[in-house]
């Protein structure tokens, strides 16, 4: 009798091969929160840089024509103020994100995130409230369009808190790759973060001058903290998603730690 063996089918070889599990992908509620965490970085930052605008204040010397040692005082005051007030907004505002999207993932990593958002933008927001200030100062008696002056003044503080706020999402994701993603989110959100507080300037408070790293107007000062602490909350989420990845059959799964 011949003996013969039975191939196993493709399909059974093909269930024995290691498939990607779908991990739980971000909770539905990350973005709605990271968005209520936006605002209320952006209505508190407002208070923040505007209470601390004089907590360096050097006195008048009561003279008619102020003398150069005075003159480069007021401008230093002027500069550890927007270091304390921009710094206070980017511990703020980076911290709840990292508050928000750790949590997604533990509550430990909530703790971790805080910390490491209110450090990281402390440092983002007080380098660049002041390269704001003395880039207004220096364009102060420039013929440029105010809507360029605005984009060079307060461009740098909007670029660096998306930028990481978007990064810091991706590493309390616990994945790397999304590391590179987060730094082109947060760049391109800050872009949009621009233009909509330049459309909101024109279009909603047109009286106001959008070209100061501390607009007078109370309305265009609003706009331009709470535009911007939104968009940080919204580039923190996009970053966070998970990568997406082809299973054999070809469909796409979502892949994250």
């Amino acid at each position: 009798m011949t003996e013969t063996t039975a191939e196993p089918a493709s399909g059974a070889e093909h269930s024995d091969s290691p498939q990607p599990t779908p991990a739980a992908g971000t909770p539905i509620w990350l973005m709605p929160a990271l968005i209520i965490a936006g605002l209320i970085a952006g209505i508190a930052g407002e208070w923040l840089i505007v209470s601390t605008s004089e907590v360096f204040m050097t006195p008048s010397p009561g003279t008619i024509v102020p003398s150069p040692e005075y003159l480069a005082e007021v401008r230093w005051d002027m500069i550890r103020n927007r270091a304390i007030g921009f710094g206070a907004f980017g511990a703020l505002a980076i911290g709840l994100v990292g508050l928000v999207t750790g949590i997604a993932r533990s509550t430990a990593r909530g703790g971790v995130g805080f910390v490491l958002g209110a450090v990281s933008g402390v440092i983002a927001g007080g380098l660049t409230g002041p390269i704001g200030y003395l880039t207004g100062e220096a364009l102060f008696t420039s013929m440029m369009e105010g809507m360029l002056k605005a984009i060079l003044i307060l461009g740098p503080v909007y670029v660096a808190l998306c930028i990481m706020a978007a990064a810091l999402s991706a590493v309390l994701s616990a994945d790397f790759k999304l590391l590179g993603r987060g730094l082109v989110v947060g760049a391109a959100s800050s872009v949009f973060a621009m233009l909509l507080y330049l459309l909101t300037s024109v279009l909603v408070f047109p009286i106001g001058r959008p070209e100061a790293i501390v607009p007078e107007h109370t309305g265009t000062r609003y706009a331009a903290y709470v535009i911007g602490a939104l968009f940080m909350a919204i580039a923190a989420g996009i970053a966070t998603r998970p990568a997406k990845v082809k299973q054999a059959g070809g469909a796409s799964v979502s892949l994250q730690n």
